[in-house]
Parts: C-alpha cells; sequence; structure tokens
C-alpha cells in the first residue's frame, strides 16, 4: 500500500489497493546481481528446505532422519504454499536434452538415480539394481546415513537438477529473442543454485553456492567469508547466459551452459577430497564424515567414469559406503587430478587444503601443478612443499576470467 513520496502528489487519495507482499525470491541477495524475468519462489526457498534436513541430520538420530525425510519428499506438508519439493527435482524426466543427465542415468542405469540412492541411504539398504557405483549403506552407521541424505540431496539431487535445466536450456536455443520457456528455466537454476538465505559475504545459504565459498577457504582460494572465485565466475555465466537468451544467441549460450557445469564440479570435488584427507590421514572414524564421502564421490563418479573407468573404479573403491576408512586420500586425489582436463577445470580453480596454524598446504594435499593459494588470500604463506608431477598444458594458463556482461550485447563465452 505504498503512497507517492511525501509531498510529491498534494491531495492524493490513495483509492489504489494494496500490492501483494514482495515474495522471498524478491528479497533474496542474488536478485541484486541476477534479475529473474520470472517469479522463482519454490525454488529458491528450498534453501530454507535444506536448513531445516541439515540441523536435523547432525543429530544421528532416527527419528531426526525421518523427519528430514519427511522434509525431502513434502511429507511434512510445508513447502511455502508452492507445492514443489526437494524430492521433485530428483525427478529428471522433464530435462531430457541434458547430455549430463544422459550420461548419469545410462551409468546408474536408471532415471531416478538419486532418489534411489537417497532412498537407500535413508533405509540403511543397497543400491544393488544400480549398473554401476552400487552403494551398500549397511556398511554406515546411522550418523553416515543421515550425512549421506544430507550431503546427497544437495550434491546428487539439487546438483543434476541445475545442470539438467541450463543444458536443456541451451539444446532448446533456437534463435528466438527473449524466449520465455528458456528464461524461466535459466531463472529456475540460478535461484536454486543461490537460495534465499545466501549472500555474497559468505553468510547463510545451505545451497551450492555456499557449499563452493566454504570450501573455496579451506583449499586458499579466498579468505573466510568471501566469495568464492568460481561463484563470481559462476554468476557471470548465468548474467550472459541471460542476455544470451534475449538475443537468441544459441552458440555462446551453449558456452555458458557448459561452463557453469565445469564450475559446479569444482566444490563437489574439494568437499570429496577433504573428507578423504580427513578419514585417510587425519585418522577420523566419524561415520559423518563417510557418509559425506559417499555422497560427494556418487555425484561424481559418472563424470570420473567418463574420463576413465579406470578413476571411476578407483573412486568407487576408496570413497562408496564402507570403502573410505581404508581408502588412500593420494589415490583418489590423483585419479580426481587426471580427470582435470577432461572436467574442464584447472588446477587454480580447485586449489589445495590448507593448515593455516602453519601457512603452508596441509602435507600431501598441496595444489597441483605448484599453484599457491590466492593472492593475498594467507599472508606469509611458505609453498614449501615440491609441485606434484607435471600438470598438463591446458591447466597451466591462469583461469579464465568472464568479462562482466554489460547491457549491449552479450559476452562471447567460447
Amino acid at each position: 500500500g505504498v503512497m507517492p513520496g511525501q509531498g510529491v502528489i498534494s491531495g492524493f487519495a490513495g483509492s489504489f489497493p494494496a500490492q501483494s507482499p514482495t515474495s522471498e525470491s524478491q528479497k533474496s541477495w542474488f536478485v541484486s546481481v541476477y534479475k529473474p524475468e520470472f517469479n522463482v519462489n519454490a525454488y529458491a526457498s528450498l534453501d530454507l528446505d535444506m536448513r531445516e534436513i541439515e540441523s536435523l541430520a547432525v543429530t544421528g538420530n532416527k527419528q531426526d532422519l525421518l523427519t528430514a525425510w519427511d522434509v525431502y519428499s513434502g511429507a511434512d506438508g510445508d513447502s511455502g504454499g508452492s507445492g514443489f519439493t526437494l524430492q521433485d527435482l530428483a525427478a529428471v524426466g522433464d530435462l531430457d536434452g541434458s547430455e549430463t543427465l544422459k550420461l548419469y542415468k545410462d551409468f546408474y542405469g536408471t532415471a531416478e538415480y538419486s532418489d534411489k540412492w537417497l532412498r537407500a541411504a535413508l533405509n540403511g539398504e543397497s543400491t544393488e539394481s544400480f549398473s554401476n557405483g552400487k552403494a551398500d549403506f549397511t556398511k554406515l552407521d546411522l550418523k553416515g546415513r543421515s550425512a549421506a541424505v544430507q550431503h546427497g540431496i544437495r550434491a546428487m539431487a539439487i546438483w543434476g537438477h541445475i545442470v539438467g535445466l541450463v543444458e536443456k536450456t541451451a539444446e532448446r536455443c533456437d534463435g528466438t529473442r527473449g524466449n520465455s520457456v528458456e528464461q524461466k528455466m535459466w531463472d529456475r537454476a540460478v535461484a536454486l543454485y543461490v537460495g534465499s538465505t545466501a549472500r555474497e559475504s559468505g553468510a547463510g545459504g545451505h545451497l551450492l553456492y555456499t557449499l563452493a565459498n566454504e570450501e573455496c577457504y579451506h583449499f586458499g582460494r579466498c579468505k573466510k567469508g568471501e566469495e568464492a572465485p568460481v561463484n563470481k565466475y559462476i554468476m557471470a555465466k548465468f548474467a550472459n547466459g541471460k542476455l544470451n537468451i534475449d538475443i537468441g544467441g544459441c552458440s555462446n549460450l551453449k558456452n555458458d551452459a557448459r561452463d557453469i557445469k565445469s564450475l559446479m564440479t569444482v566444490p563437489l570435488i574439494q568437499a570429496a577430497s577433504r573428507a578423504m584427507y580427513t578419514i585417510d590421514k587425519e585418522g577420523s572414524t566419524d561415520g559423518a564424515l563417510q557418509g559425506e564421502a559417499a555422497a560427494y564421490a556418487a555425484a561424481l563418479l559418472p563424470l570420473i567414469h567418463q574420463c576413465g573407468a579406470g578413476n571411476s573404479k578407483i573412486i568407487e573403491a576408496d570413497m562408496l559406503p564402507g570403502k573410505s576408512v581404508s581408502g588412500s586420500y593420494e589415490v583418489v586425489k590423483a585419479a580426481f587430478e587426471r580427470c582435470y582436463e577432461k572436467l574442464n577445470v584447472s588446477c587454480e580453480d580447485v586449489g589445495g587444503l590448507v593448515d593455516f596454524s602453519k601457512k603452508q598446504y596441509k602435507r600431501g594435499a598441496q595444489a597441483c601443478g605448484g599453484v599457491m593459494p590466492g593472492q593475498g588470500v594467507i599472508e606469509g604463506f611458505a609453498g614449501s612443499f615440491p609441485a606434484q608431477s607435471p600438470t598438463p598444458e591446458s591447466q597451466k594458463s591462469q583461469p579464465y576470467q568472464p568479462a562482466a556482461p554489460t547491457s549491449g550485447k552479450a559476452q562471447s563465452s567460447s
């Protein structure tokens, strides 16, 4: 019911009805960087569901795990009035046209791979029906299964749905300027990546944008509380893609989708690597860490398999439920790094695990290619460990930095 500014119109009659309250998505931080054309509240507000699931999963209590599943499935009856749930993200049938989702469906042998994986974690069962990457959750305790559900929702269902949205948007692009169907899918991807409670400062948020900020700090790519470089690139790519949709720039839109997917694999690699280091090198027996390792492994397996079946077999043997306690961090790290070129990520993107007390990389966890932490991130950093085996030439270049989109025409993403 906002009236004109004081004194602007003398005797103004407030005869217009009040507008509907501003939706949560309009209050979200990301709209200051990317302004959606459509109402994406149902997607952005899933951030709140993830927040509730996180608080329930950490207890390691059976009833809390069942309650977390009700939040995921919508059985709790609270979906913000939208009727849209996290479980809906696992249904990828309407995202045909996504090359990545086809890869995942072919690898696991089912289109419902993420929901079946999560359900097996909930019930302490095995995904015996999978063609590859079979996970036996009888090998995890309740804390491990709870963590697998929590991290699996984010790493498998949410990650896959975002990639499916951007790839399908690019695939169906036909050169039509300002295609509304394409714009709606692109807007939803942005809302689902950032969420309603995330802030650029790094505070808040429970989706992949926040995960990237958290892992960025541990891997020496940004200071605590700063926005991760990969997030800056991803948000620039989202903004650029929006402009390419406006002008019907299909070729550049495909490049935007490709780069978003590649950059989104970085926090998955970092989270998987950090969990493995803590289990193997720091001797943690925490069941929750084993569940976390299993979730990020499952999210990465089809991509790793694409760059070599031997690499994916390593991840299966060292990170799936019951395997990480005897797994090797060095072997897992090497398998990931062999796939960087295929994944279109660099040593600079991922970084290395930092020992902040000693101001150096943790032993054996340095970034590949002799990469040091981001400039100014750690004052007095001691680069005392030798660089690992030579890095492919394609990884020695500086990470790409997309130009800030302008209001004129879309930037080339090639």
